[in-house]
C-alpha cells in the first residue's frame, strides 16, 4: 500500500482516536460518505448507518476495502474529479495534499453534518480571524458555509509513517447562508492581491480603503452583494 509524503496518506493506527472521530457525527440511519478510506482506520467503526458509500483512489486500499466491507459502495475514483452520491453525514481523514481542494468542493455540497481530521495549518487558516496571517479564501468561504467546532488535536504518533505535522480534528454543520453565484471567484481575486487595498484591486474609490484580509466573511458577503446590485 502506497503511503507517506508522495501520496498524502498516513495510516491512523490509534483505535481510540479512530472511534472519537467518527462519535463526532450521528451515522444512525444515515446516508454516510467517506472519502479516502485507505486501510479502514475509520471505516469500522462506522456503524448503524442506512447507507455507506466509500471514495478510494489506491488500487491496494480498493480490494482490501472490497473484502472487509461488503455492505458497502466502493466507488473508485478521484474524489475531485468524479461526481459524490448524495449523502447525509460526511467523513474523512483528508490526505494532506488535497485536503482544501476537497473542502473547496464540500463547500457546495447539501448535508447535515461532517467530520474531517485535516493539517493543523489547514485548522489554522480554516478558523482564522480577519488580520491573523492565516486568514484566507479558505476561512471566508468554511466560515460562511459552516459552523465549526475544533474538536480536538491529534499527534505523528497516531500514524503510519508519522507525519511531520499535528492534525485536527473539525466537525461541520452546514449553515443556511446561501451565497449568490461567482462568489467564490470574487474571493480568489480579492485574496491573489491580498495586500492591496480593495479600492486598488477593484479600481474605484468607492471600495473600502482597506486590504481583503481586514474584513470579516459577512463584510465580504456584503461587499460582493452591493457590487452585484450596483
Amino acid at each position: 500500500m502506497k503511503v507517506g509524503k508522495s501520496t498524502g496518506t498516513h495510516i491512523l493506527i490509534n483505535d481510540e482516536i479512530a472511534r472519537r472521530i467518527v462519535s463526532c457525527v450521528n451515522v444512525k440511519d444515515k446516508i454516510v460518505l467517506e472519502v479516502g478510506p485507505g486501510s479502514g482506520s475509520l471505516t469500522k467503526f462506522i456503524n448503524g448507518y442506512k447507507e455507506l458509500y466509500l471514495i478510494e483512489l489506491q488500487e491496494d486500499f480498493r480490494q482490501y476495502l472490497l473484502g472487509r466491507f461488503p455492505n458497502s459502495t466502493l466507488i473508485v475514483g478521484d474524489a475531485l474529479k468524479i461526481q459524490w452520491p448524495d449523502f447525509q453525514i460526511f467523513i474523512s481523514n483528508l490526505p494532506y495534499n488535497i485536503s482544501t481542494p476537497i473542502l473547496e468542493k464540500l463547500q457546495h455540497k447539501n448535508f447535515e453534518e461532517g467530520v474531517v481530521m485535516v493539517q493543523k495549518e489547514v485548522a489554522k487558516r480554516i478558523l482564522a480571524s480577519p488580520g491573523n496571517g492565516d486568514y484566507s479564501r479558505l476561512s471566508v468561504g468554511m466560515q460562511l458555509r459552516f459552523k465549526i467546532k475544533k474538536c480536538f488535536d491529534v499527534s505523528p504518533g497516531n500514524f503510519l509513517p508519522a507525519p511531520k505535522v499535528q492534525s485536527t480534528v473539525l466537525h461541520l454543520e452546514p449553515s443556511n447562508n446561501n451565497l449568490p453565484e461567482g462568489f467564490d471567484e470574487f474571493l480568489k481575486k480579492l485574496f491573489s492581491e491580498r495586500r492591496k487595498m480593495i479600492s486598488t484591486i477593484l479600481g474605484g474609490p468607492n471600495f473600502p480603503h482597506k486590504r481583503p484580509e481586514e474584513l470579516t466573511p459577512k463584510e465580504l458577503l456584503e461587499l460582493y452583494s452591493n457590487i452585484k446590485q450596483s
